[in-house]
This record gives structure tokens, sequence and C-alpha cells, in this order.
């Protein structure tokens, strides 16, 4: 058997959390600690994913994963500016449409008003600004410690959408925001995992808006899949090694990490970082045994499924007829889909294109589906939504179905199931010996999305770098020198978030926040306009 390759530290994982943490790590100590990234797939990027396709000025790019960043983002912009990334904003003005169960009930609407049913919108509100007021009531450094913790940990989402909602619509429709937040059907979820989630992005109306501020504002102008690259290339290309799945995890005696690939390859460190999916991290052989706690994390962190499609067009009939390309389909119970929601897409460079997801049940139904059929059911319901030239434009379709990506086996975001957050929350990112923890799922701020996975992967770095000082001062040795972060920390990033609890954040944008891509459909916003009492 060869000699193992030796180096300080290892990061299992790709994806811009394990790059973010490889790259936090050669910052942090002037290149000094050597680092390796293993990546069990042949492509870098996790859940963030580009792919070059037809347009019509010939060919572009598109994000079929990851896409959307914010204001509000700090660590993800830091890298962003760092590697002369651009950003431009979500395209949102004009016609919205609103389809209730058939293509016989759609409804158009300009600017942030649909026409709803007063008992409707006034169900969102009391629905909405319950969940506000309890999400504020969570720490965010230990949830468990939360007043209520056990009773809301006992039950799901969907119980709580049961109790709380009288309106049959309104039940329907915050099911399919989950669909499209978390790639779950709210049966799946944990609601105090919900409104953990919901605080750790600052608020639900954080969640899925595109104000400033919010989680869908700002596009990178070169596609988010462009950072990873960057990220390679500035740790050293030959320093992270595709098609290195890991299958086991030796922690010797003598204070050393053996790492072993599958096909057989051994690397050798003082650390190793993981920065994979929860529900991952249990695929991997432990010695000694992972904690009882932090494997039962992972079985109780099942991963969402969502399909997302790129449709490019010769022109953005849509703009051109004063539309903003946002549809929102509220789905019968049992109903196959596929649409939740769709978004203009046109890219930096001009090229006409829409975004749309298949969520939940639905991804489900349509995974066993061929592309070629998924197609034609998509373009379907757009003519439905946008008309006939939603077929005629057509330049291309291609989709992305997450539940059929090897070693992600889903998307967006992995979620807690009822049990997980009170019981194990603590074992997230409790280092294992020399094994640390990163990936979105472990952020301690917005945890989901891009940059929960540049932070959650620069936290890791920290841990490891802190050690190696420790370490150096108790061997009167210089074999890493090591800088002072100038990352920002998550209590300052939460607190310039702001919560919807607080009182200059008024109930319009609490229930507007679930209406874009947490898909409530521009519903709540008009409740919040005419029917909420003015907080001050």
């Amino acid at each position: 058997m060869p000699d193992p390759v030796c180096v300080d530290v290892v990061v299992i994982g790709a994806g811009i959390s394990g790059l973010a943490a490889a790259h936090e790590l050669q910052q942090l100590t002037n290149n000094k600690l050597d680092v390796i990234v293993l990546e069990a797939k042949e492509r870098i990027g996790g859940r963030l994913c580009g792919k070059t396709l037809p347009a019509a000025n010939g060919t572009d790019e598109w994000d079929l994963g990851g896409q959307w960043v914010s204001s509000s983002q700090v660590y993800v912009l830091q890298l962003l500016e760092e590697f002369g990334l651009g950003t431009f904003p979500q395209f949102s003005d004009g016609e919205k449409k609103l389809m209730v169960y058939d293509a016989s009930d759609i409804r158009k609407y300009n600017g942030l008003y649909p026409s709803l049913g007063v008992f409707e919108l006034l169900d969102l509100h009391l629905i909405i600004k319950k969940v506000d007021k309890m999400a504020a009531q969570i720490p965010l450094s230990s949830p468990a410690s939360t007043k209520l913790a056990s009773k809301w940990d006992s039950i799901t989402l969907q119980t709580f959408i049961d109790q709380s909602s009288h309106c049959k619509s309104t039940a329907d429709v915050l099911a399919l925001a989950m669909r499209t937040v978390f790639g779950a059907e709210p049966s799946q979820i944990s609601f105090f995992y919900f409104l953990y989630y919901c605080a750790l992005s600052g608020g639900l109306n954080r969640l899925a808006d595109h104000d400033t501020g919010d989680a869908q504002e700002l596009r990178v102008q070169e596609t988010a899949s462009t950072l990873p690259q960057k990220l390679k290339d500035k740790i050293g290309a030959p320093r992270v090694k595709c098609n290195q799945p890991v299958v086991s995890i030796k922690q010797t005696n003598s204070g050393s990490c053996v790492i072993t690939s599958k096909d057989g390859t051994t690397y050798q460190a003082q650390f190793v970082i993981i920065a994979i999916p929860p529900h991952l991290v249990n695929q991997i052989s432990f010695s000694p045994e992972l904690p009882v706690d932090r494997r039962r994390l992972g079985d109780r962190m099942p991963v969402g499924h969502l399909i997302k499609f790129i449709a490019t067009y010769k022109s953005a009939f849509w703009k051109n007829a004063g539309a903003s390309g946002e549809t929102t389909t509220v789905l019968k119970p049992c109903s196959t889909g596929p649409l939740c929601v769709t978004m203009d897409a046109t890219s930096f460079k001009g090229n006409p294109a829409l975004v749309g997801f298949i969520g939940g049940e639905h991804a489900t139904y349509w995974t066993h589906k061929s592309v070629a059929e998924r197609q034609e059911a998509v373009v379907e319901s757009l003519v439905s939504m946008l008309g006939q030239e939603a077929s005629n434009q057509l330049v291309h379709y291609e989709d992305k179905d997450w539940g059929l990506e090897p070693y992600n086996g889903g998307c967006p975001v992995s979620v807690m199931q009822p049990g997980c957050l009170l019981y194990f929350h603590h074992a997230l990112r409790e280092p294992f010996g020399r094994v640390h923890w990163a990936g979105t799922e472990t952020a301690r701020i917005w945890t989901g999305y891009i940059d929960g996975a540049v932070e959650a992967g620069q936290r890791a770095a920290n841990e490891v770098v802190q050690l190696c000082k420790n370490t150096n001062k108790n061997n009167n040795a210089e074999t890493c020198t090591v800088q002072t972060s100038t990352t920002v920390s998550p209590a300052f990033k939460i607190s310039n978030l702001g919560h919807t609890s607080k009182k200059k954040i008024t109930a319009t944008r609490a229930i507007k926040g679930i209406c874009i891509l947490g898909v409530l459909c521009g519903a709540g916003y008009m409740s919040y306009k005419y029917l909420k009492p003015q907080v001050e």
C-alpha cells in the first residue's frame, strides 16, 4: 500500500462551504497550512451548479443550483468582492399572476396587491404574525433553551398549519411555500425547526423576498456557480481533488487523522473539516465511532427535493407585455403540479429566460418522468399562465433533478424532523476530536443559503486555526503564522438583519416575504397593508 498523502488539514466536500473553509485556512495562516479538499463527485460546487445553455443570442450561463444573494449576507458578499464578481437586482417589475387550483381561476395583479378574499388574507395575516412572534423567542445560540421548545418540537409544521388556519386555501398556500423554500412538505418538518430557520435569516420576511436585504434580492452577474471555481483557483487546483469519496476516518492515538477514499487513497492530517450534508455523514465509517447524538442527528435530517428548470426564450415576451414573469400556482391536494413558482431569469447579458421550481411531493412525482415529459408539462403550465408565446418562443428547456444528484440526494437544504432540534442541535457544530463541521446546515446565520455555507466554512476554519495556534504555543514552534480573521461575527450580522418582531418592521413585510420564493404568492402583502394595525 502506498504511503499516505500527509497534509495539515483535509477538507471533505468541495461545495461552497468546504472551499470557503480551505480558502479561510490559507488566508489566516499566510498559506502556511497544507490543505487538501476531497470531493466525491466529478465536479466541484456542491449545490451550486451552472450550465451553458442555448439562448436568444447564441449561448449563455445560468445557475441550476443556488443563485441568489443579498445585501444583508456579508459573508458571501465579501467573497464576491474579493474575486471581482458583481451582482445585479432580481427583476420583479410588472404584472404578476396567481393560479388558485386550476386555470379557470388565474388572478392578475400589479405591484403587491393581488385580489384575494378578505378572510384568506386575514387568516394569513394572523398565522404570519404568530410565526414571527414565536421565532423571535428563540435564542439562536441555544435553541433548546427556548421556553416552549419541547412543545414546538413535538409537532410538525403541518400540525401547526392545521391548528392555526381557518381557510383551506391558506393551508394550501403555506404548503406551496414550504415546497419551494425547503423542497419538503410541512408534514416532514419540525415546527420548531421551521421557527429556528426563520429566525436565522432575521425573520420570515427575509426568507424569500427580493426587497433590500432579502434572500432573493440579487443575482451574480457571472452566475453564482462561478464562485466555487474562483475559490478552487485561489486555493490551487491540485489541492482540490475530485472523484475522492471518503469512506473512513480514523483518529489515531498519536494525534492525527487517517482519511481513506473509495479508491484506497489515504491521507494523513492533523485536522479534518467535514463540509457535506448531514444525512451523508453517517455513510462514512469513523474510528472511534461517531458520537451517538451526531449519528442520530444525521438520521433525523432528511434533505429536501427540488427540480429546478430554466426556460430560455427568443424574447422577454412577458416584459414586453408588462409582466414580471412571476407566477405562482396554488395546487389542489394530491395534484401532480408541476409548477410551484416561476420568476424572471434573464441573464446579465440580456438573454431572456424564466426560472421555476418543482418541489416536495410534486418533485417526488415528476422525478419518475422523463425530461421530455417534464418539459411538456412545464411549458403547458407556462402557457396557461403567460400565453402561447411561452411555447412558441421557447429556445431551450433545461432542468436539474437534485434528488438524483450523486452525493447530494436532494436540495436545497436538509430539514429537521420533530425532536431533532431539541435533543441533537448541540451535536450539529460540536467538534468530534479533530473532526470539525461545516456546511450550510451548520451555519449560525442564513442556514440553507450560500451565505450560510460560507459562514459555516469560515467558522470551522477558524476553529482549526485556533487549535493550531494553541498547539504552536505549547510546542514553542512557528509552523503556522495566524492572522486575525476579517470576517464579520454572526452576532453582528444577526443584529443588523432585524427581526419581524422588532417595531420598525411592519407586518406588511412579514407576509410579503413569504410570498415570493417562499411563495405566499404576494397574497399576504395586501392583508398586511389593509388589515394590520400599525406597529410603531
